[in-house]
């Protein structure tokens, strides 16, 4: 009898338990929202508040590419040299860039563009680049570029209608 008790709950609870979801889910497409990038005078004097003081850890400083889009986005002459750093919030990795600039004069504040917005588009970056235009909105041209640990991607920046300054990223599909 104590046998055939233990039976019955058992069958019961196995049955009461729901079915595992044996659909896979889809893999995510849409945008990725990456990192804000700010533009520094200086990179040490700025990771004195922002690694020493706010506490993010910094990666090390790396020269951007010539040519990189980062200078469409400041409106900074070809002369200038651009270098930058992430930062990083524990498992957060990279979560803000902050680019210095040498060799050239400073945007004025307000009067360039003195931050950015990074997204990494997954799939489409010329069909969002078409939009973007024809909606009347101010486009850069797509660059091709290689980052530093060697994948290919394609920059592009526009202007929202907010005036705010927006990078768009696609990487190459393996």
């Amino acid at each position: 009898m104590r046998f055939a008790l233990l039976l019955c709950a058992a069958l019961l609870l196995g049955t009461a338990a729901p079915a595992p979801d044996t659909q896979a889910a889809e893999p995510y497409d849409g945008p990725i929202l990456r990192r804000p990038n700010l533009l520094v005078a200086d990179i040490p004097t700025a990771l004195k508040v922002y690694r020493d003081i706010l506490g993010f850890t910094a990666s090390g400083i790396v020269p951007s590419p010539p040519g990189a889009v980062t200078y469409d986005i400041y409106k900074l002459p070809p002369e200038a040299k651009l270098r930058f750093v992430f930062l990083s919030a524990g498992e957060q990795g990279r979560i803000i860039a902050l680019t210095e600039a040498k060799g050239a004069a400073m945007p004025a504040a307000r009067a360039g563009f003195d931050t950015s917005i990074i997204i990494e588009v997954q799939k489409n970056l010329d069909g969002i680049m078409a939009a973007l235009k024809a909606e009347g909105l101010d486009v850069g041209e797509a660059i091709p570029l290689t980052d530093p640990s060697g994948a290919k991607r394609r920059d592009v920046s526009f202007t929202d209608a907010d005036g705010h300054r927006i990078v768009l990223y696609e990487m190459e599909k393996k």
